[in-house]
């Protein structure tokens, strides 16, 4: 990717959370969160750039200790930031889904997707229109096995056969 791609998808997500309202917000003094995002790059109308647009964000460390885990499914077991987004992108890819399946006038409503001809026909899968693509992008790797780093003693040591 790109680096100024890259610095500009980072601009954007710090930049609506900044919009967000301070309820709920770390203070900055002595506390800290993590922020993911998904965002949304599609062609802009000169080719020497792009529109980067958030379409899902969330913020979050924590997960229910089991002993508080609902039955009934009425709690958010993970609040982790990653987790939050991808939620949110779930719900932001159907409701996409859902404009693509409306017509007004003949036309569908604008989407992200577009039906991928069958013999001629428009029946087939949803595609992303040509040119856009999502792009994750967070404050801090992911919880799990992707927040393992090799210790630095260890990454200088020869590799062992």
């Amino acid at each position: 990717m790109d680096i100024n791609l890259a610095n500009r998808i980072a601009r954007e997500c710090l930049a609506q959370f900044a919009k967000l309202p301070k309820t709920g917000k770390p203070n900055e003094s002595f506390e800290w969160t993590i922020l993911s995002a998904i965002v949304l790059v599609t062609p802009a109308h000169h080719a020497a750039s792009s529109d980067i647009r958030v379409v899902a964000l969330g913020t979050g460390t924590k997960c229910l200790p089991g002993d508080e885990l609902s039955p009934r499914g009425d709690r958010v077991h993970d609040s982790h930031a990653e987790v939050l987004a991808r939620r949110a992108f779930v719900r932001y890819l159907y409701e996409q889904i859902e404009q693509a399946l409306l017509v007004e006038g003949g036309q569908p409503k604008e989407s992200i997707f577009e039906r991928q001809t069958v013999d001629g026909g428009g029946c087939g899968k949803f595609v992303l229109k040509n040119g856009h693509s999502f792009h994750f992008f967070t404050t801090h790797s992911p919880c799990g096995d992707a927040s393992i780093y090799k210790r630095e003693e260890d990454a200088l040591l020869p590799a062992k056969r």
